[in-house]
Formats: C-alpha cells, structure tokens, sequence
C-alpha cells in the first residue's frame, strides 16, 4: 500500500512518526503488516509504503488497512479507488506470473 504526499518537510515528519508509532504500537498486528517506508525524492511528492502479506486478493483486508492508516494518521478519507487500483494491479501481477510459470519450459 502506498500513499503519496505533497512534499512539505513539517507535515512529512508529523505523517512518518504518526506511521512509525502505529506500526510499532501494534495498530496493523492483526492486518499483516511487515513494515514501513518513507521515501523521500527529489520531486514535489513524498511515499508513505507499508508492507503486508497475503493481501493479494484480499479486498477485505486492504480497505481494513487503508481505514487503520486513515485512523493512524489523522488523515480525511484516503482515496479508495486507489487502493482498488492497486490491488487489481496485484491480482494482476500475480495471474501474469502464474500464466509465465505454466508456459516455462521445464528444467532438466
């Protein structure tokens, strides 16, 4: 899950250490979550990226994550589409890899 920011240093510090406390305070336990990211570039936005397993296919799970990172972060509503967006790329992804896997010619 990504969420992208315009780049204001103050208002990216605040966000990053709201995430960082919410990951560590245990607020994504029971959603999956691996960890998170900040990424800061040279263009006017900012990533916020949180890792998760096996949400692939899970659009339950992932509008239960998007919420909790409305909620963590003190955020208006987060943009659902893009996170639809994101997991219809996943699924996607995975039935692209899947299909190369079947088509692969087998190792000897």
């Amino acid at each position: 899950f990504v969420l992208k920011v315009h780049r204001t240093l103050g208002a990216a510090m605040r966000l990053w250490e709201k995430l960082l406390l919410a990951t560590i305070g245990e607020s994504f336990e029971d959603l999956g979550v691996m960890g998170c990211s900040l990424t800061m570039g040279a263009k006017q936005n900012l990533l916020f990226g949180l890792w998760f397993t096996n949400a692939k296919k899970d659009k339950e799970r992932l509008e239960r994550i998007r919420l909790t990172l409305r909620d963590a972060l003190g955020l208006p509503e987060l943009l659902a589409a893009q996170a639809e967006a994101q997991l219809a790329a996943a699924a996607t992804a995975a039935a692209a890899a899947a299909a190369a896997a079947a088509h692969a010619p087998a190792a000897d």
